[in-house]
């Protein structure tokens, strides 16, 4: 008879530890191919244990195959002539890599922590999900709730001048479903094409989805559009507002350029990523180039990461109306992979104007920031070792170093120092020797203390 020894402090239910007892003998041939088992009267007495303990235990072994049964006859092993001979208990996968604490890490591209939308956020969710109770049986739709398509389409009026209709509007799970949705939509044989340097984030996507893409050397649109037209690029992914890493803007005559290049043909669209853009630490957010788009061919998005919480991982695309109209017939069903909850609280985050009171206090945040931070350079570093860009734009310096130490070393150097940092390389498809010993360092996460940290161990490295 079978000898199981149930453990009742582990919380698993009798049943089940039953089940995997049984499916274990039969497994290691304890039991033979339809050899009968005991009924589910008597193994309950001989075990201890109910009749519906036994019942549910042969119900799923019966389930899986293991057993089968025979009318009024009883239970019996099933044939598992092809199992292996000795059980085995699978190890789970158990990640080995240690994430490592770094002093200063100015590959952090979030807001301080000394901003936060936290507190509004919880007190939103609250409202959402104890006030609005009937949104939980609505079925979700392709392209996002109204009221959070509506709210972004008021949203871009106010703060960038765009006129868009909330039917315009697709909200996406972040920037890597959007870019996934952009590729299955236009299509995996068309030619796409980054700036470079670029975007890491774009370029991975590219790369996950196989779709053959060029890298734009960054320059004038003139040069730029000779080289998209020489590569037969159908699809332009661009950062107009805030070129990254460089965080210059585009000026309308390039834009300009670059619009009759795309209106030359059909299947020609620019991405416009406007990531970023809000926190121009000169003057006011820059017309994004989807508000003089007069042949439809641009696609405009953006994500909230840095506008809400680091946490929100959510983003949209604004399509134009002939886009629009394809979009809906050939993806209406793939649905948005936002739960409605995320999107009801984000909508009332922006309807009710605390995205524009946040991204104020960011950008008071880090024109401090910039501006302490610029004077530690000038005071604590030599002229003769580096040269700090401050035109750049963004959350993010740009310091040219005066070494001859390659870009792993200097990596390495400063690593050995607790410093995580990118350099203009990491933006690159293949190497860029103009570029070397360029450093690209995200600062609006570090605090005053760390920076002064950098500029000890910058002067430690190159004395």
């Amino acid at each position: 008879m079978l000898v199981i020894q149930f453990d009742k402090e582990n919380g698993k239910p009798l049943y089940l530890q039953l089940y995997e007892k049984i499916r274990d003998d039969i497994r290691g041939k304890e039991f033979l191919p339809n050899q009968k088992l005991p009924s589910k009267r008597e193994l309950a007495i001989h075990l201890g244990v109910s009749v519906k303990t036994v019942e549910n235990a042969y119900h799923q072994l019966m389930l899986e195959g293991y057993i089968y049964s025979k009318e009024k006859s009883g239970y019996y092993a099933g044939e598992l002539n092809s199992y292996p001979e000795t059980t085995f208990v699978k190890k789970p996968y158990v990640r080995t890599k240690v994430e490592r604490d770094y002093v200063v890490d100015f590959c952090r591209d979030i807001n301080s922590r000394e901003c936060t939308a936290t507190t509004v956020w919880q007190k939103l969710a609250k409202e959402v999900a104890f006030g609005e109770p009937q949104f939980v049986n609505k079925v979700r739709t392709f392209n996002g709730i109204y009221e959070l398509r509506k709210a972004i389409a008021d949203h871009l009026r106010r703060f960038n001048g765009l006129n868009v209709s909330p039917d315009q509007v697709v909200v996406c799970s972040g920037v890597d479903d959007i870019f996934a949705r952009i590729l299955q939509f236009l299509g995996m044989d068309l030619v796409y094409a980054i700036e470079d340097p670029g975007s890491n984030k774009t370029r991975g996507v590219f790369r996950r989805f196989g779709v053959k893409y060029e890298c734009v050397p960054f320059g004038k649109a003139g040069e730029m559009v000779s080289y998209l037209t020489e590569k037969k690029v159908n699809v332009l992914s661009i950062c107009p507002s805030n070129n990254f890493p460089y965080g210059t803007v585009t000026p309308i005559a390039e834009r300009i350029e670059l619009f009759r290049w795309a209106d030359k043909s059909p299947d020609r669209y620019i991405i416009e990523d406007d990531y970023n853009s809000e926190y121009r630490h000169t003057g006011n957010p820059i017309y994004p180039m989807y508000a003089s788009d007069w042949f439809d061919q641009v696609i405009y998005i953006n994500e909230f990461v840095k506008t809400a919480l680091p946490s929100t991982s959510v983003g949209y695309m604004v399509l134009p109306e002939k886009l629009m109209r394809r979009y809906e017939e050939e993806m209406g069903s793939c649905l948005c992979g936002v739960s409605d909850l995320e999107q009801r609280i984000l909508a009332k985050y922006i309807s009710e104007g605390h995205i524009e009171r946040y991204i104020n206090v960011v950008r008071r945040h880090n024109a401090r920031q910039r501006e302490v931070f610029t004077g530690k350079i000038t005071e604590g570093i030599n002229p003769s070792k580096a040269e700090l860009e401050e035109e750049s734009e963004g959350t993010h310096f740009i310091l040219r170093i005066k070494t001859t130490m390659t870009d792993e070393d200097i990596r390495r150097e400063f690593e050995k120092r607790g410093v995580k940092l990118y350099l203009m390389s990491d933006y690159c498809e293949g190497e860029n020797k103009a570029l070397a010993g360029t450093l690209v360092l995200n600062y609006s996460d570090v605090s005053d203390a760390q920076f002064d940290y950098f500029i000890e161990k910058f002067n430690e490295i190159f004395e």
